[in-house]
């Protein structure tokens, strides 16, 4: 079953800027355009260099308005109700129009929402007005929007009203909890409703509606009109500003020198026609309720004596009865406690379940499988049924109604003794409960009376059961040869050789999932990509063909285990990428640039490590002090002053190379990156000059002007530099699961699942059909559609005229069942009862006419005392004996 639809409903909506306008309505202080306030921290760098400069900007920033607007595109309008000349709308409907944009009709509102924040008047307005109500209007050069003119303007809403006729309408929940069904909170409904717009659009849409109550059979123009003063001036080509203040209402009061106060300006009209009264709002205010009897709606059943040897309901509570009920019944909330109870009583009838009755009458119905299973005279004598245990042929038993739709040919239990899965089921309650059956018996003879008519519809929409049973019966011999393949072949195989079967299954790849990607997007990210489980070279590795008679494969090395020894890193289709010797790098011009006579590592070390120069000084200098406390004087002075000096020498010799290695460390693509940058000394004489010129720039406290554009380049240039690396960065094959990937694939091939989903992927199957097949890929066991009512073949064979749809008469049939004088034959206690209601033979054996009259008001409880029912009953001799 699909889930039920819901809608939300939001007061109003606004987005982006606009949420900051905190202006009333009827502000009389904005006078033509709402305005927010604006502060932003302006940052820039200088000219000639330095900090960057900041400085705060602070502004009210003036919004867009109705004043500014003079049209609305037609493509922001889907939908409008009622649709333009149409001629029979319910009068009892309220006209509206609907807009794409969520937020349309209050994005220039120039007003912030009241203090509630649940109401906000839209700057548009639908009214709908007659012929007689309006004129067209005349003057149009000028005007940037086709006018009306309005003479009377009570006929338009009240301008304090029109935040209650507009809303957004979301056809999903925004509420935060299944029970929610008011929000007061915004706060936490504007995030999902941010989340549904921004996954699909189309989920919202914003609604205006005209509060008029329409005439009958009337017709009405329906105009989109500015909401505000400043919208109709604009429209009529007036200058806004004309307007008492922003929020001034278009129909508002009359204020000194206003332009064509009756002229309304009209972005958007349409025609229709309201039609005379008869729809359903009409039809339930002509329903009329009064009292009823609470006997209404049934009718008592004998069920005394049922016949073919079933025991009866002789329940003392029950008086031998059941009662039938109808379809008009007075509700169990309007009965009274001492009437529920006796109506329980009769509904319940059958507990504890199953009744002895419906035991027998199960084992009664079940008797034609069990002939099936067994001879007649084993499956009488199984039975347990009086009178028919030593019977050695077969009887003509009670029919199992939708026996077809539930797939079952037995009731109770299975054909082996064991309980039914589902004892309680719908066919369980058809055909086990008397009323039920009497229902069902009364709707086969209907059937039967009117088998060439239904046959006529039936026929009608057979074609496609047909149709699709064809196409399912294809589809299920697909499913058995395939799954002949699939048990033989495959299965065995991805047991065997994992590899082989992962080849053969590689097509289907990029359908399966593993790990939450498909396998053939795991195989890229592998040491197993696509390649090797390609068509292409799948051919190349068949036995038979050229390259693998040519390749020296032995014992151990051969093509069944190529995916293995790939996997494990043992084979790989080409040797990893190497820059060729003869190709200069840039780390090698980098190294090039070295001092001369200096140990590489040193230059290493000091590349790494900025401080060693100075760690090497402060060591020395704190050598020198441990000796000067250690050692005797004056040795001791003497040995601290070679340390000392020792450690400065060392000092200064380690900073003349880390100097003269810096544009060669500068150069090496490990750094060249953005930090490095920073790293670069200022240079107030900076200048770009051409090869072989004298200038040398000197550090400085500060960068000259083209210093800082040459670093800023620079810093970009890496950063790019950086960037592309880092794109161009392929993560490191890793081995695949083969033997999980096979087994998905292998899973994911079996036909029983791949041909169903495939085929009603494609074959053109009604939905009403697809729903019957469901998960099982069976035939369709579909019933016709016959769009006939059946009250009208009950109310034909219906004793007093009325039928059973129609319980308007409680009737009591008193008399006993009884059979036939000569042959003895007994009518079923529950189709005789039924039969009294009726005037039908419903047995083909016996045949009746009425005869005792039974009247009196403890027999009939009618709602008119001048219509008693009376009924009479006669068993003649059946047609056999006749």
């Amino acid at each position: 079953m699909s889930a039920l639809g819901t809608y939300s409903f939001l007061p109003w909506l606004r987005q982006g800027i606009a949420n900051t306008i905190v202006t009333a309505d009827n502000d009389t202080s904005v006078k033509t355009r709402a305005s927010t306030h604006v502060e932003l921290q302006v940052a820039g760098d200088p000219v000639g260099g330095g900090a960057t400069l900041t400085a705060p900007l602070t502004q009210n920033i003036a919004l867009y308005g109705p004043g500014d607007i003079v049209g609305i595109d037609s493509r922001a309008i889907f939908r409008t109700d009622p649709r333009p000349w149409i001629t029979n709308y319910e009068s009892n409907y309220l006209a509206a129009i609907e807009f794409y944009d969520e937020d349309l009709v209050w994005r220039y509102t120039p007003a912030a929402p009241d203090g509630s924040g649940l109401r906000l008047r839209p700057w548009l307005t639908l009214i709908v007005l007659q012929e007689t109500e309006f004129s067209e209007g005349a003057g149009a050069v000028g005007r940037p929007l086709p006018c009306i003119t309005i003479p009377d303007r009570n006929v338009l809403p009240p301008a304090d009203d029109l935040w209650a006729w507009a809303h957004v309408h979301f056809n999903q929940t925004v509420a935060g909890s299944a029970t929610e069904l008011v929000s007061s909170d915004m706060g936490a409904v504007l995030p999902r409703v941010q989340s549904i717009i921004a996954q699909n659009p189309d989920l919202a849409y914003a609604r205006l509606v005209c509060p008029r109550r329409l005439d009958d059979n009337a017709g009405y123009h329906a105009f989109v009109v500015p909401t505000f003063e400043t919208g109709r001036l604009a429209g009529i080509g007036k200058d806004p500003k004309l307007s008492p203040h922003a929020t001034y209402s278009a129909w508002g009061a009359a204020y000194p020198d206003q332009p064509d106060p009756d002229v309304m300006p009209v972005y958007y009209r349409w025609y229709f026609r309201t039609g005379s009264k008869g729809d359903f709002e009409y039809l339930v205010t002509l329903l009329k309720p009064q009292p009823i009897n609470t006997r209404v709606g049934t009718r008592d059943m004998d069920v005394q004596d049922p016949g073919s040897n079933i025991p009866a309901i002789t329940d003392p509570p029950l008086g031998g009865v059941l009662r039938l009920g109808g379809a008009l019944r007075v509700p169990d909330a309007d009965l009274g406690t001492a009437d529920l109870q006796e109506r329980q009583k009769y509904e319940n009838w059958d507990q504890p379940y199953p009744h002895p009755f419906q035991r027998a009458l199960a084992a009664f119905v079940n008797l034609p499988d069990d002939y099936a299973a067994s001879t007649a005279e084993a499956a009488n004598a199984a039975s347990a049924i009086p009178g028919i245990t030593d019977d050695p042929d077969p009887l003509i038993t009670a029919p199992l109604y939708g026996r077809w739709h539930a797939r079952t040919q037995r009731l109770l239990t299975k054909r082996d003794g064991t309980p039914a899965d589902n004892p309680t089921n719908w066919v369980h309650q058809l055909n086990l409960d008397p009323r039920y059956r009497v229902a069902a018996s009364f709707g086969t003879d209907v059937v039967e009376a009117n088998a060439e008519t239904y046959m006529n519809y039936a026929w009608e929409q057979i074609g496609d059961v047909l149709a699709a049973n064809q196409k399912i019966r294809h589809l299920q011999l697909a499913t058995e040869v395939s799954m002949v393949w699939y048990e033989r072949h495959l299965t065995p195989l991805a047991a065997t050789n994992t590899e082989r079967a992962f080849s053969l299954s590689a097509p289907v790849t990029g359908r399966l999932l593993i790990g939450g990607s498909t396998i053939q997007f795991t195989q890229t990210k592998s040491l197993v990509p696509p390649t090797l489980t390609s068509a292409a070279m799948r051919r190349v590795l068949r036995p038979g063909a050229r390259l693998t008679r040519l390749l020296p494969f032995d014992a151990g090395v051969t093509p069944r285990n190529l995916l293995t020894r790939i996997n494990a890193g043992e084979v790989s289709a080409a040797p990893p990428k190497a820059v060729p010797p003869a190709l200069p790098t840039v780390d090698q011009a980098a190294g090039a640039a070295h001092p001369s006579g200096v140990p590489t590592w040193i230059l290493d070390l000091l590349a790494a490590y900025r401080w060693l120069p100075f760690a090497v000084l402060v060591l020395a200098l704190l050598l020198a002090a441990i000796l000067l406390i250690v050692l005797p004087m004056p040795a001791a002075l003497v040995v601290a002053l070679v340390v000392a000096g020792a450690g400065i020498a060392l000092f200064a010799l380690l900073r003349r190379w880390q100097s003269a290695d810096g544009p060669a460390q500068a150069m090496t693509e490990a750094n060249q990156i953005p930090s490095a940058i920073e790293r670069l000394a200022n240079n107030p004489n900076f200048v770009l000059a051409d090869p072989g010129s004298s200038v040398r720039p000197a550090p400085g406290a500060s960068d000259s002007p083209t210093a800082v554009r040459f670093k800023t380049a620079l810093r970009d240039s890496y950063t790019l530099l950086a960037a592309g690396k880092a794109a161009a960065q392929r993560p490191a094959p890793v081995p695949l699961d083969l033997a999980g990937a096979t087994r998905t694939l292998v899973a994911g091939l079996n036909p029983r699942l791949t041909i169903p989903r495939r085929g009603l992927s494609f074959i053109g199957i009604p939905p009403w059909i697809r729903e019957l097949i469901g998960d099982d890929f069976n035939e369709v066991m579909a019933y016709p559609k016959i769009d006939l009512p059946m009250y009208a073949p009950l109310k034909d064979i219906s004793v007093d005229g009325v039928g059973m749809a129609d319980n308007l008469f409680h009737i009591w049939a008193g008399s006993s069942v009884q059979a036939c004088p000569a042959c003895r034959r007994a009518a079923s206690a529950a189709r005789f009862a039924f039969t009294l209601n009726s005037v039908r033979q419903p047995w083909s054996r016996c045949r009746f006419r009425l005869a005792r009259t039974v009247v009196g008001t403890n027999v009939v409880q009618s709602t008119n005392a001048s219509r008693p029912f009376s009924i009479e009953l006669k068993v003649d001799t059946c047609a056999a004996c006749a």
